[in-house]
């Protein structure tokens, strides 16, 4: 096999650029880090791939361990000086020819003193790079967390003095120290969150005498100490907070809490508890990562007080549980009023209270109407006067308390008295026409025009009282005389029978 030449300036190639690519000058003493960041080649490029790397403390120390593995056992006189005249034997002649042909150019040098020249760079090139491992690099490396995982206190032994002292966990650096510290501590975004073990390490700088654009810039010192750092496992989550929702269920929702909270810590996972008195239930678990879950509680029951518990758990590892306490309650609906407009319509409206499924409105006990938990007015007809309208809240399968209101009280009237001049006859047929086909004023008491007592007012009511003058057909009550009666129909006044 053959060494590369100048790949990635392996061999210590980096032209002046007073000479360009005629200058033929072989360095010893390229910088090791040559073509990186900190040491860019004399024309300015620097490669981004290899600075990445050598920017993480394992790949810097795999890199010097095979460099010094390169200087030790191969990169020897005894291994190269055999091969150097080897192939100086096999080429002299197409070298020289190729000389003869195109005559010399960069220092004019002759081919064989070149070959020499390689020679003589091969110890120095050696010895340069071993300079590398002449500086001692810090020892004794510890790594303590405190304050429950808020704070990761390091310290070392440093050998020397350095430009840098240069801190990493898990590979990134977390703190970058000019002034030769054996110690530092580490606190914020760096290591927040972080649970379990995790790998320390101090990396001493120095500024190696090299050749590079940037000469100045300091250097890994190869044998960087390595301290692990043990943080909590488990810890209390933070700002627990607990509020009422509802989950689904199928068609229908259930009761649930929601609880947020924020982690001190990215544990193995998150446990929701109930607690009772001294017992941990759980009921709920979640990612170590979660912030925030919705347990739902079917059993729950209005009036109740529950308390909920959310902790950070690892293994068989668990933290103290953040609290929170909440009562199950409903609130009903209130400054509930129904109102009956002129054409029998009732108006009934309430103030919502928060996010029910539902409204359900009944009177004595049947239902006669529901909205949606979003709605506050119910608009309909059918309920008769007087009528006491109950409106309850529905939630989660459960139902809030009541809300009240009640019609005005049924006036009392004669039924089929259209014209209220307190007796039935054709004129009140006649009159009931004239209200519903010759656009005739409304009475005070529709009720009255309401002669068969369907609850409508149509051309069955005129012939209803014609059928009870001349054919012998009945009027329900209130009739003859006057009374009161359940109607959906409006009745504000009937001066018959006001006195």
């Amino acid at each position: 096999s053959m060494a590369p030449w100048d790949l990635d300036l392996v061999l210590g190639r980096n032209y002046d650029l007073s000479g360009g690519v005629y200058n033929d000058t072989i360095r010893w003493d390229n910088h090791a880090f040559i073509a990186t960041q900190g040491h860019p080649k004399i024309d300015g490029p620097w490669n981004r791939v290899v600075t990445t790397f050598l920017n993480q403390p394992k790949y810097t120390e795999m890199y010097y361990a095979r460099l010094k593995d390169l200087v030790d056992a191969y990169f020897t006189t005894e291994t190269f000086y055999p091969r150097i005249e080897a192939l100086r034997e096999k080429i002299r002649a197409t070298a020289n020819l190729d000389r003869a042909r195109w005559g010399a150019y960069g220092d004019r040098l002759s081919w064989e003193a070149k070959v020499d020249e390689i020679k003589t760079w091969w110890p120095r090139r050696r010895d340069y790079l071993r300079t590398y491992y002449a500086i001692t690099p810090c020892s004794d490396a510890a790594a303590t967390v405190a304050n429950d995982g808020a704070e990761l206190r390091v310290a070392w032994k440093n050998n020397g003095t350095y430009p840098e002292i240069r801190v990493y966990l898990d590979g990134l650096q977390v703190k970058r120290l000019t002034a030769n510290e054996q110690s530092t501590t580490v606190t914020g975004a760096s290591i927040a969150g972080l649970s379990g073990p995790h790998e320390v390490t101090v990396q001493a700088w120095y500024r190696y005498s090299g050749w590079s654009q940037l000469p100045n810039n300091p250097t890994p010192v190869p044998g960087a100490p390595v301290a692990a750092a043990e943080f909590p496992r488990v810890a209390t989550p933070l700002d627990l907070t607990c509020a009422w929702e509802s989950a689904p269920a199928g068609d229908a929702r259930i009761p649930a809490v929601r609880l947020a909270w924020r982690n001190k810590i990215v544990a193995e996972r998150i446990e929701i508890v109930r607690i009772d008195g001294q017992t941990e239930e759980v009921a709920g678990l979640a990612p170590g990562t979660a912030r925030e879950f919705l347990l739902a509680m079917p059993d729950a029951a209005p009036g109740r007080a529950y308390v909920l518990g959310v902790r950070s758990a690892a293994g068989q590892e668990v933290s103290a549980a953040a609290t929170c306490a909440v009562e199950f309650s409903l609130q009903a609906p209130a400054d509930m009023f129904c109102v009956q407009t002129g054409d029998g319509v009732v108006v009934i409206a309430w103030s919502a209270a928060g996010d029910m499924d539902a409204y359900v409105l009944a009177v004595d006990g049947r239902e006669i109407g529901r909205v949606p938990g979003s709605e506050s007015q119910f608009v309909g007809g059918g309920i008769p006067c007087g009528a006491v309208v109950v409106l309850c809240g529905e939630w989660g399968g459960f139902v809030t308390a009541p809300a009240e209101c009640a019609l005005p009280p049924c006036v009392s009237f004669i039924r089929g008295d259209a014209d209220a001049d307190g007796k039935v006859s054709l004129d009140d047929a006649i009159r009931a026409l004239e209200y519903l086909f010759a656009s005739g004023n409304a009475p005070a008491c529709l009720a009255a025009l309401d002669a068969n007592a369907d609850g409508r007012l149509n051309v069955s009511d005129p012939i209803a009282i014609v059928r009870a003058l001349f054919a012998g057909g009945d009027i329900p009550a209130p009739y003859p005389s006057c009374g009161t009666a359940p109607t959906a129909l409006p009745c504000s006044h009937f001066a018959p029978c006001a006195g």
